[in-house]
């Protein structure tokens, strides 16, 4: 296990980077959300994993993934459906705010708002 997740600045900056895109998405709808939003968060990715618990690496992972399917693909964590158009993946938004909750709990309630 790494040093204290309170300390982990780089953990505390990954945190904040998906909250953040997490927020835009939420905020401006899938296919709206910029890429630089994805590329900040995978920057501090690794630097974040490093730091953390290894418990918490599937979930960094994860957002990752999840992250930059929202910000890469039209469709976001939506379903394409010919007749209702997109149709939220509610099991995707759930794991993501699962993942962000478990993260934002390791960092520190002060540290990071919680989502409406």
């Amino acid at each position: 296990m790494g040093p204290s997740v309170k300390s982990s600045s780089a953990l505390l900056t990954f945190t904040n980077q998906a909250e953040a895109l997490w927020q835009a998405y939420l905020a401006e709808g899938a296919g709206q959300v910029d890429r630089a939003a994805y590329a900040a968060l995978a920057a501090c990715s690794p630097a974040a994993r490093d730091e953390a618990p290894d418990a918490l690496a599937p979930a960094i992972q994860r957002i990752e993934q999840l992250s930059q399917q929202i910000a890469c693909t039209p469709q976001g964590l939506n379903f394409v459906s010919g007749e209702a158009g997109l149709v939220p993946r509610r099991d995707l938004h759930a794991e993501f705010t699962q993942h962000l909750e478990t993260l934002r709990k390791l960092c520190g309630p002060q540290d990071i708002p919680p989502t409406p």
